[in-house]
């Protein structure tokens, strides 16, 4: 190799390098934006409608609701009896209230259940 034939190699490397390095860099940057668009829209898609109520608005529980939680309270109670069945302890329920439901998606709640389930 001559002088010259390596100046023109040398001087080719010192340009294709930071084009490549930044039309690499370019590309993940609209890859990273176009992830995150989609996660939002995905995200908000999947938000459910409430109903709006006028200032004020009251709504009452209906009988059925009531009469629902009666029985899953009496189904708590009848789990929780029988488990200290035998024991000869006596287990007193003093409160039950509904959980806060977390904003999961169903495979989210599958991965949950799958790794904390019971041998």
């Amino acid at each position: 190799m001559d002088l010259i034939s390596l100046n023109n190699f040398l001087a080719s490397g010192i340009v294709i390098s930071p084009v490549g390095m930044f039309s690499v860099i370019g590309l993940l940057i609209i890859l990273i934006v176009l992830v995150a668009v989609f996660c939002t829209i995905i995200i908000n898609g999947n938000k459910p409608k409430q109903a709006k109520l006028e200032s004020g608005a009251f709504v009452a529980p209906s009988a059925q609701s009531v009469q629902d939680s009666d029985e899953i309270i009496a189904v708590i109670a009848a789990a929780v009896a029988s488990m200290y069945d035998g024991t000869g302890t006596a287990a007193v329920i003093r409160s039950v209230r509904p959980s806060i439901r977390p904003n999961r998606s169903v495979w989210s709640a599958a991965g949950i259940y799958e790794n904390t389930r019971a041998f």
